[in-house]
Protein backbone atom coordinates (compact mmCIF):
# COMPACT_ATOMS: atom_id res chain seq x y z
CA UNK A 1 0.00 0.00 0.00
CA UNK A 2 1.31 3.34 -0.83
CA UNK A 3 1.48 6.09 1.32
CA UNK A 4 -0.66 9.19 0.80
CA UNK A 5 1.99 12.31 -1.22
CA UNK A 6 1.88 14.09 2.56
CA UNK A 7 3.02 11.29 4.29
CA UNK A 8 6.06 10.87 1.73
CA UNK A 9 8.80 13.24 3.55
CA UNK A 10 11.18 11.35 6.08
CA UNK A 11 12.92 14.33 6.94
CA UNK A 12 9.74 15.16 9.39
CA UNK A 13 10.15 11.75 10.95
CA UNK A 14 12.44 12.78 14.16
CA UNK A 15 10.52 15.82 14.80
CA UNK A 16 7.40 13.21 15.99
CA UNK A 17 10.25 12.17 18.64
CA UNK A 18 7.09 11.33 21.26
CA UNK A 19 4.20 11.41 18.79
CA UNK A 20 3.01 7.95 19.35
CA UNK A 21 3.53 8.56 23.01
CA UNK A 22 0.54 11.34 23.19
CA UNK A 23 -2.79 9.40 24.64
CA UNK A 24 -0.61 6.29 26.68
CA UNK A 25 1.58 8.20 29.50
CA UNK A 26 0.48 11.85 29.24
CA UNK A 27 1.32 13.28 32.88
CA UNK A 28 1.01 16.95 33.32
CA UNK A 29 3.71 17.63 35.60
CA UNK A 30 5.94 16.59 32.69
CA UNK A 31 4.40 19.65 30.33
CA UNK A 32 5.64 22.61 32.73
CA UNK A 33 9.39 23.20 33.35
CA UNK A 34 10.13 22.98 37.19
CA UNK A 35 7.25 20.98 38.32
CA UNK A 36 8.36 17.64 39.19
CA UNK A 37 6.82 14.55 40.08
CA UNK A 38 5.80 13.23 43.85
CA UNK A 39 5.75 17.54 44.48
CA UNK A 40 3.14 19.42 45.52
CA UNK A 41 3.44 22.02 42.81
CA UNK A 42 1.77 25.71 43.84
CA UNK A 43 -2.13 26.49 42.41
CA UNK A 44 -0.58 28.86 39.58
CA UNK A 45 1.31 26.03 38.22
CA UNK A 46 -1.14 23.39 38.60
CA UNK A 47 -3.20 25.85 36.87
CA UNK A 48 -1.00 26.05 34.00
CA UNK A 49 -0.26 22.32 33.82
CA UNK A 50 -4.36 21.66 33.67
CA UNK A 51 -4.45 24.53 30.77
CA UNK A 52 -0.78 23.37 29.14
CA UNK A 53 -2.41 19.86 29.41
CA UNK A 54 -5.89 20.90 27.58
CA UNK A 55 -4.16 22.66 24.73
CA UNK A 56 -1.94 19.67 23.68
CA UNK A 57 -4.74 17.30 23.94
CA UNK A 58 -6.52 19.70 21.01
CA UNK A 59 -3.75 19.94 19.03
CA UNK A 60 -3.14 16.42 19.23
CA UNK A 61 -7.21 15.60 18.60
CA UNK A 62 -7.37 18.65 15.89
CA UNK A 63 -3.73 17.04 14.02
CA UNK A 64 -5.67 13.51 14.35
CA UNK A 65 -8.97 14.90 12.99
CA UNK A 66 -7.62 16.70 10.25
CA UNK A 67 -5.29 13.94 9.16
CA UNK A 68 -8.54 11.23 9.54
CA UNK A 69 -10.97 13.53 6.98
CA UNK A 70 -7.95 14.34 4.73
CA UNK A 71 -7.38 10.14 4.54
CA UNK A 72 -11.01 9.31 5.06
CA UNK A 73 -11.99 6.66 7.18
CA UNK A 74 -11.35 3.47 5.36
CA UNK A 75 -7.83 5.54 4.24
CA UNK A 76 -6.91 6.18 8.14
CA UNK A 77 -7.83 2.73 8.88
CA UNK A 78 -6.04 1.17 6.25
CA UNK A 79 -2.90 3.14 7.37
CA UNK A 80 -2.28 1.13 10.15
CA UNK A 81 -2.30 -2.11 8.49
CA UNK A 82 0.90 -4.41 8.51
CA UNK A 83 2.58 -6.53 5.55
CA UNK A 84 -0.22 -9.54 6.67
CA UNK A 85 -2.99 -6.91 6.92
CA UNK A 86 -3.41 -6.59 10.60
CA UNK A 87 -4.25 -3.52 12.19
CA UNK A 88 -1.69 -1.46 14.00
CA UNK A 89 -3.23 1.45 16.03
CA UNK A 90 0.42 2.84 16.62
CA UNK A 91 1.36 3.25 13.04
CA UNK A 92 -2.11 4.40 12.17
CA UNK A 93 -1.77 7.17 14.65
CA UNK A 94 1.64 8.15 13.52
CA UNK A 95 0.54 8.53 10.23
CA UNK A 96 -3.15 10.01 10.41
CA UNK A 97 -1.42 12.46 13.00
CA UNK A 98 1.71 13.51 10.53
CA UNK A 99 -1.16 14.50 7.45
CA UNK A 100 -2.64 16.66 9.91
CA UNK A 101 0.59 18.47 10.54
CA UNK A 102 0.52 21.30 8.30
CA UNK A 103 -2.86 22.38 10.10
CA UNK A 104 -1.17 22.24 13.15
CA UNK A 105 2.35 23.64 12.88
CA UNK A 106 3.19 23.11 16.58
CA UNK A 107 2.26 19.56 16.61
CA UNK A 108 5.61 18.57 16.42
CA UNK A 109 6.89 20.55 19.76
CA UNK A 110 4.01 19.16 21.68
CA UNK A 111 4.77 16.14 21.21
CA UNK A 112 8.23 16.38 22.27
CA UNK A 113 6.41 16.93 25.87
CA UNK A 114 4.99 13.69 26.05
CA UNK A 115 6.04 9.74 27.86
CA UNK A 116 6.49 6.55 26.05
CA UNK A 117 4.25 4.42 24.00
CA UNK A 118 4.34 0.79 24.12
CA UNK A 119 6.17 -1.28 21.92
CA UNK A 120 3.94 -3.50 19.11
CA UNK A 121 5.09 -6.39 17.19
CA UNK A 122 4.73 -5.64 13.40
CA UNK A 123 4.92 -7.84 10.12
CA UNK A 124 6.90 -5.34 8.34
CA UNK A 125 7.17 -8.01 5.22
CA UNK A 126 6.42 -11.13 4.72
CA UNK A 127 9.33 -12.68 6.69
CA UNK A 128 10.56 -10.18 9.06
CA UNK A 129 8.34 -9.73 11.75
CA UNK A 130 9.86 -6.72 14.43
CA UNK A 131 8.82 -5.84 18.11
CA UNK A 132 9.20 -1.55 17.41
CA UNK A 133 9.49 0.81 19.99
CA UNK A 134 7.49 4.30 19.56
CA UNK A 135 10.07 5.86 21.77
CA UNK A 136 13.31 4.56 19.84
CA UNK A 137 14.13 6.62 16.75
CA UNK A 138 14.67 3.38 14.40
CA UNK A 139 11.85 1.26 15.94
CA UNK A 140 9.54 4.45 15.28
CA UNK A 141 10.79 5.21 11.57
CA UNK A 142 10.09 1.84 10.54
CA UNK A 143 6.39 2.04 12.51
CA UNK A 144 5.84 4.51 10.51
CA UNK A 145 7.37 4.31 7.42
CA UNK A 146 8.16 0.61 6.64
CA UNK A 147 11.77 1.00 6.01
CA UNK A 148 14.83 2.04 7.59
CA UNK A 149 17.86 3.42 5.62
CA UNK A 150 16.54 2.42 2.31
CA UNK A 151 19.84 3.08 0.54
CA UNK A 152 21.69 1.00 2.59
CA UNK A 153 19.21 -1.95 2.09
CA UNK A 154 19.51 -1.89 -1.47
CA UNK A 155 23.09 -1.56 -1.46
CA UNK A 156 23.46 -4.66 0.90
CA UNK A 157 20.19 -6.53 -1.66
CA UNK A 158 21.98 -5.84 -4.81
CA UNK A 159 24.97 -7.89 -3.73
CA UNK A 160 22.73 -11.12 -2.02
CA UNK A 161 21.00 -13.40 -4.32
CA UNK A 162 19.67 -17.33 -3.00
CA UNK A 163 22.17 -18.67 -1.53
CA UNK A 164 24.46 -16.11 -0.29
CA UNK A 165 26.21 -14.93 2.76
CA UNK A 166 25.73 -12.20 4.88
CA UNK A 167 27.60 -10.87 7.71
CA UNK A 168 25.49 -8.36 9.69
CA UNK A 169 27.79 -6.45 11.94
CA UNK A 170 25.94 -4.21 13.98
CA UNK A 171 22.84 -5.96 13.44
CA UNK A 172 20.61 -3.99 16.37
CA UNK A 173 16.83 -5.50 16.24
CA UNK A 174 17.43 -7.10 12.82
CA UNK A 175 16.01 -5.50 10.20
CA UNK A 176 18.74 -6.18 7.80
CA UNK A 177 19.44 -9.04 9.70
CA UNK A 178 16.05 -10.00 8.32
CA UNK A 179 15.48 -8.76 5.22
CA UNK A 180 18.46 -10.46 4.03
CA UNK A 181 17.73 -14.04 5.69
CA UNK A 182 14.22 -13.50 3.35
CA UNK A 183 16.97 -12.44 -0.11
CA UNK A 184 19.42 -15.04 0.39
CA UNK A 185 16.64 -18.22 1.18
CA UNK A 186 17.01 -21.57 3.18
CA UNK A 187 20.43 -22.16 1.22
CA UNK A 188 21.87 -19.16 2.46
CA UNK A 189 23.11 -17.62 5.22
CA UNK A 190 23.36 -14.73 7.98
CA UNK A 191 25.48 -14.46 10.38
CA UNK A 192 24.43 -11.52 12.89
CA UNK A 193 26.73 -9.62 15.13
CA UNK A 194 25.34 -7.79 18.21
CA UNK A 195 27.00 -7.12 21.70
CA UNK A 196 24.21 -4.74 23.46
CA UNK A 197 22.42 -7.65 26.14
CA UNK A 198 19.01 -4.90 25.80
CA UNK A 199 19.12 -5.12 21.98
CA UNK A 200 19.85 -9.01 21.95
CA UNK A 201 16.92 -10.13 23.55
CA UNK A 202 15.15 -8.27 21.17
CA UNK A 203 17.13 -9.37 17.99
CA UNK A 204 16.25 -12.85 18.88
CA UNK A 205 13.07 -12.83 19.33
CA UNK A 206 13.04 -10.99 16.58
CA UNK A 207 14.69 -13.77 14.49
CA UNK A 208 11.96 -16.43 16.25
CA UNK A 209 9.07 -14.35 15.77
CA UNK A 210 10.26 -14.24 11.48
CA UNK A 211 11.01 -18.06 11.50
CA UNK A 212 14.42 -16.97 10.20
CA UNK A 213 16.09 -20.62 10.68
CA UNK A 214 19.10 -19.52 8.26
CA UNK A 215 20.29 -17.08 10.91
CA UNK A 216 22.99 -16.87 13.37
CA UNK A 217 23.35 -14.71 16.31
CA UNK A 218 27.11 -14.11 17.57
CA UNK A 219 26.42 -11.68 20.43
CA UNK A 220 29.84 -10.27 20.74
CA UNK A 221 31.67 -6.65 19.88
CA UNK A 222 34.10 -7.73 16.69
CA UNK A 223 37.10 -6.08 16.90
CA UNK A 224 40.75 -6.21 16.19
CA UNK A 225 41.69 -9.12 18.96
CA UNK A 226 40.24 -11.51 21.25
CA UNK A 227 39.24 -9.38 24.46
CA UNK A 228 36.74 -7.35 27.13
CA UNK A 229 35.39 -4.48 26.21
CA UNK A 230 32.73 -1.85 28.01
CA UNK A 231 29.54 -1.17 26.12
CA UNK A 232 27.69 2.17 26.58
CA UNK A 233 24.05 1.67 26.05
CA UNK A 234 22.21 4.72 24.76
CA UNK A 235 18.33 2.78 24.93
CA UNK A 236 17.59 5.48 27.68
CA UNK A 237 18.62 8.49 25.12
CA UNK A 238 15.54 6.98 22.49
CA UNK A 239 17.85 5.53 20.57
CA UNK A 240 19.63 2.57 21.02
CA UNK A 241 21.41 2.54 17.53
CA UNK A 242 23.51 4.74 18.71
CA UNK A 243 25.23 2.58 21.71
CA UNK A 244 28.92 2.04 21.24
CA UNK A 245 31.84 1.17 22.83
CA UNK A 246 33.21 5.06 23.02
CA UNK A 247 30.41 6.72 26.15
CA UNK A 248 31.17 10.11 23.79
CA UNK A 249 29.60 8.33 20.99
CA UNK A 250 26.56 7.15 22.73
CA UNK A 251 25.74 9.89 24.86
CA UNK A 252 24.24 12.13 22.39
CA UNK A 253 22.18 13.91 24.84
CA UNK A 254 25.60 14.48 26.51
CA UNK A 255 24.06 13.48 29.85
CA UNK A 256 27.50 12.40 31.01
CA UNK A 257 27.01 8.78 32.07
CA UNK A 258 24.96 5.61 30.66
CA UNK A 259 24.06 2.22 31.54
CA UNK A 260 27.40 0.25 30.73
CA UNK A 261 28.13 -3.52 30.36
CA UNK A 262 31.06 -5.69 30.06
CA UNK A 263 30.91 -7.45 26.57
CA UNK A 264 33.35 -10.03 25.12
CA UNK A 265 35.17 -8.84 21.68
CA UNK A 266 36.90 -10.71 18.80
CA UNK A 267 38.39 -10.74 15.56
CA UNK A 268 35.45 -11.81 12.95
CA UNK A 269 38.34 -13.65 10.92
CA UNK A 270 38.18 -15.91 14.07
CA UNK A 271 34.23 -16.32 13.74
CA UNK A 272 33.73 -17.26 10.22
CA UNK A 273 36.94 -19.78 10.29
CA UNK A 274 35.23 -21.80 13.39
CA UNK A 275 31.86 -21.34 11.34
CA UNK A 276 33.67 -22.77 8.15
CA UNK A 277 32.06 -20.48 5.85
CA UNK A 278 33.25 -20.98 2.15
CA UNK A 279 31.71 -18.02 0.85
CA UNK A 280 30.89 -14.34 1.62
CA UNK A 281 28.80 -11.88 -0.42
CA UNK A 282 28.17 -8.90 1.59
CA UNK A 283 29.24 -7.25 5.02
CA UNK A 284 27.73 -4.70 6.79
CA UNK A 285 29.37 -2.30 9.00
CA UNK A 286 27.81 -0.08 11.79
CA UNK A 287 29.23 0.29 15.74
CA UNK A 288 29.55 3.54 16.05
CA UNK A 289 32.69 4.33 15.62
CA UNK A 290 34.39 1.36 15.77
CA UNK A 291 34.20 0.39 11.95
CA UNK A 292 38.14 0.56 11.82
CA UNK A 293 38.69 -1.88 14.52
CA UNK A 294 35.89 -4.36 12.97
CA UNK A 295 37.98 -4.40 9.56
CA UNK A 296 41.40 -5.08 11.24
CA UNK A 297 39.98 -8.00 12.57
CA UNK A 298 38.47 -9.09 9.41
CA UNK A 299 41.72 -9.04 7.26
CA UNK A 300 41.89 -12.41 6.09
CA UNK A 301 37.93 -12.91 5.38
CA UNK A 302 37.91 -9.51 3.65
CA UNK A 303 40.88 -10.31 1.36
CA UNK A 304 39.62 -14.25 0.76
CA UNK A 305 36.35 -13.38 -0.58
CA UNK A 306 36.09 -9.42 -1.45
CA UNK A 307 32.51 -9.10 -0.40
CA UNK A 308 30.77 -5.80 -0.99
CA UNK A 309 31.27 -3.38 1.97
CA UNK A 310 28.43 -1.48 3.27
CA UNK A 311 29.77 0.76 6.59
CA UNK A 312 28.84 3.36 8.04
CA UNK A 313 31.44 6.54 7.95
CA UNK A 314 31.19 8.97 10.71
CA UNK A 315 34.53 11.52 11.44
CA UNK A 316 33.38 12.20 14.49
CA UNK A 317 32.93 8.88 16.02
CA UNK A 318 36.05 7.49 14.45
CA UNK A 319 37.57 10.34 16.40
CA UNK A 320 36.07 9.49 19.47
CA UNK A 321 37.73 5.78 18.75
CA UNK A 322 40.89 7.37 18.17
CA UNK A 323 41.24 6.67 14.37
CA UNK A 324 39.98 8.82 11.78
CA UNK A 325 38.19 8.94 7.97
CA UNK A 326 41.79 8.35 6.20
CA UNK A 327 43.24 6.13 8.14
CA UNK A 328 39.68 3.98 7.22
CA UNK A 329 40.19 4.78 3.67
CA UNK A 330 43.64 4.08 3.64
CA UNK A 331 43.10 0.30 5.27
CA UNK A 332 40.18 -0.26 3.15
CA UNK A 333 42.42 0.59 -0.50
CA UNK A 334 45.02 -1.60 1.28
CA UNK A 335 42.33 -4.52 1.23
CA UNK A 336 42.11 -4.18 -2.36
CA UNK A 337 39.19 -2.15 -2.47
CA UNK A 338 38.14 0.70 -5.19
CA UNK A 339 37.14 3.93 -4.24
CA UNK A 340 33.05 3.41 -3.02
CA UNK A 341 30.31 5.53 -3.48
CA UNK A 342 28.46 7.04 -1.09
CA UNK A 343 24.94 5.85 -0.39
CA UNK A 344 23.41 8.65 2.10
CA UNK A 345 24.54 11.03 4.29
CA UNK A 346 26.81 8.40 6.44
CA UNK A 347 26.60 5.16 4.81
CA UNK A 348 29.38 4.04 1.85
CA UNK A 349 29.83 1.33 -0.26
CA UNK A 350 33.23 -0.40 -1.59
CA UNK A 351 33.58 -3.08 -3.74
CA UNK A 352 36.90 -4.71 -4.86
CA UNK A 353 38.45 -3.05 -8.10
Amino acid sequence: MSLPPLLGHGAKLQEYARLQQALLHLHPHELVPGARSGSRPRKIESDRNVKTLAKYLLIIIAGCAIGALAAGLNGALALGLDASGNFIPQRMFLRVAVIGENAVSRLSRSFEKLGPGKPVRVEVEPGVSLRLDPADMIGRQILFGNVWQPEVWQSISDGLSTGGVFLDVGAHIGYETLKASVKVGPSGRVISFEPNPHTLRELRANIAASHATNVTVEPIACTDIEQTLKLYDSTSEGNSGSSSLSLANADEAKMGTLPSYTVKGRPIDDVVRELGLSRLDVIKVDVEGAEYLVLRGAQKTLRRFHPKLVMEVVPFQLANMNTSVEDLLLFIRELGYGPGKQLDDTDREWTVK
